[in-house]
């Protein structure tokens, strides 16, 4: 006869995986959602917030009325080489058929729109209050369109995450003739660029300095008028300040061919590195052995480093230092919105293959971009993934070998998963055995300047066929670097490769996108032992309080310790690429 307590929820304060794992023993447990929504400030007898659940209860000191059914909420960090970040919008409906809620709706006297109002869901253990708060499932605000509804009986909000907004479209700052009267009209209302990192180095080769300097007075009537009366020539290189801009590098384009600018023609650099001026008709500059005077179809270039993007004054080629840069400042993230986890894996410099210290990464914008597609993409270039973790803070985690989990500790069995629920399914996107990779996007010529060898994964090839793509790095620049990120790339994609679809107990509750499971079960003609899987897709099911997933299954994929030798094994972690 057991002496073990069958109700652990009833006497916890805590909830973390060892109360989880003794409950699912137990197959009992006491799982809750609540949903708290801001309302207007004049709203006394509510207390300024809406406590909502699907049964009537006291946590707290609140009491949470039985009116909404909530729905499912979704988590997902994308897909190799296909990254993505998966912001939930919540339609919850409220039960308004005693007109509880009627002061604070259209024509209620205490209305106040409730557009832009903070909604926020939690999970937690019966009535202990520090178990919701350490459990936030979603954390967003009411959408401005089609965000508030009603009926006879009911009212219905949509609530979209409260990182939703870091898509936002930058550059912002225009080319504008307020502030440069003598605009050429071909350039008004175009974004002023941003630089980052280093552009110095590995660059167009006839020209040797890619970064264009705009000319901000091309309307000026004197600019190439009479020699004795001629204008300086105003550029305006980024709208960033940059650490440094070389004044001997000015490179002049008229006709085909390239001229280098006297440095003792420029003039008026700002302070910060981002203006300057040339001087015309001093004889320091000859063009064809005449002293140089401006024509509207010549076009300039110079070498520069872009912006201080870190208070270490550390980081400014660090991939993942400028996409938390473009996050801060074009995506409307804070400090405090990111996690440890960015400090760590900038600083990261082993193995070679993925040393993010070490790996160079540079940016020119100047058209519109995404802030967070834009940052996702540059960390896809060093093998890492942005999304947001169950503390509502910006994660970042590596598709890097040596950071997998070969030994997960929080084991799936078959009791865990729910009936029939659980379905293999080949990945069938990104599937190549032989890549070359285009690197190095140059403003000047507009288009990725160089090229890896191709690689091939020659196992791969003699199993099946050979299947060829093209990768794109567009903000490396060092070859080795390129070539690196490739073949670990390589890795994945030739080998075998499943995706696991499975809805579990709330037993997994506590598991975060990237988290590792091992998956022990035999259920039909399936057989998986003691699989690892990494978690891609989180989804929150209010019935029953279950665990929708997609995980990446790692059987055909060895890496570090795990290594199955199963026949017919291709990819992972030591596969043999080769360069042809």
């Amino acid at each position: 006869m057991t002496t073990s307590d069958r109700r652990p929820y009833k006497s916890a304060t805590v909830l973390d995986q060892g109360l989880l794992d003794e409950c699912s023993e137990n197959l009992v447990c006491d799982l809750r959602m609540i949903c708290t929504i801001e309302t207007p400030a004049s709203s006394s007898y509510l207390t300024d917030t809406l406590y909502l659940s699907d049964r009537n209860m006291v946590v707290g000191t609140n009491f949470y009325q039985a009116r909404v059914t909530f729905p499912t909420i979704k988590r997902s960090v994308g897909r190799i080489l296909e990254p993505a970040v998966s912001f939930s919008t919540q339609q919850i409906k409220v039960n308004n058929s005693d007109g509880f809620f009627n002061k604070i709706l259209p024509a209620g006297s205490e209305y106040d729109s409730l557009i832009n109002r903070r909604v926020t869901i939690k999970v937690g253990l019966a009535e202990v209050q520090a178990t919701y708060d350490s459990n936030i499932i979603f954390d967003g605000f009411i959408t401005e369109v089609g965000g508030f509804s009603r009926d006879m009986s009911s009212f219905t909000i949509i609530a979209r995450d409260k990182f939703d907004d870091l898509n936002q479209t930058f550059p912002t700052s225009l080319f504008k003739y307020s502030e440069f009267p003598d605009l050429d009209d071909q350039v008004v209302g175009k974004p002023k660029p941003i630089l980052l990192g280093n552009w110095v180095t590995n660059l167009e080769i006839v020209k040797e300095s890619s970064v264009p300097a705009i000319i901000v007075n091309g309307n000026d009537p004197t600019m190439n008028g009479t020699t004795s009366n001629v204008a300086n020539i105003k550029f305006l290189i980024s709208e960033n300040a940059n650490r440094d801009f070389f004044t001997n590098t000015i490179v002049l384009v008229r006709s085909s061919l390239a001229y280098t600018i006297s440095s003792s023609d420029v003039v008026n650099v700002s302070a910060d590195k981002n203006y300057f001026e040339i001087t015309q008709n001093t004889g320091n500059t000859l063009i064809d052995g005449a002293n140089y005077i401006f024509k509207s179809s010549d076009s300039f270039f110079c070498q520069a480093n872009g912006a201080e993007i870190d208070s270490l004054s550390a980081y400014p080629e660090n991939a993942v230092e400028q996409a938390r840069y473009i996050l801060k400042n074009f995506g409307n993230a804070s400090a405090s919105d990111f996690s440890s986890g960015w400090d760590t894996l900038r600083s990261k410099n082993s193995p070679a293959e993925s040393s993010i210290a070490t790996i160079k990464s540079r940016a020119y914008i100047d058209k519109p971009e995404k802030a967070l597609s834009y940052a996702l993409s540059i960390l896809e270039q060093v093998r890492c993934e942005a999304f947001i973790n169950r503390s509502q803070k910006i994660e970042i985690s590596t598709n890097h070998w040596e950071d997998f989990n070969a030994s997960p500790t929080t084991e799936m069995l078959a009791q865990d998963i729910e009936r029939k629920s659980l379905q293999p399914k080949i990945q069938e996107i990104n599937n190549f055995n032989k890549v070359q990779s285009f690197y190095n996007l140059l403003p000047d010529v507009k288009e990725n300047y160089s090229a890896t060898n191709f690689f091939v994964q020659q196992d791969s090839i003699n199993q099946s066929k050979e299947i060829a793509k093209g990768l794109v790095f567009p903000n490396l620049y060092v070859a080795s670097d390129v070539n690196n990120q490739t073949k670990e790339y390589l890795k994945f994609t030739s080998g075998f490769r499943e995706d696991i679809f499975v809805t579990v107990t709330w037993k997994f509750l506590l598991q975060e996108i990237n988290d590792f499971i091992s998956l022990n079960v035999e259920i039909g003609g399936t057989t998986y032992n003691n699989i690892p899987l990494r978690v891609r897709d989180i989804s929150f099911l209010n019935r029953g309080m279950k665990i929708k997933m997609r995980c990446w299954s790692f059987q055909m994929l060895p890496f570090q310790t795990w290594n199955p030798g199963y026949n017919g094994i291709v990819g992972g972690q030591n596969a043999i690429i080769n360069a042809i």
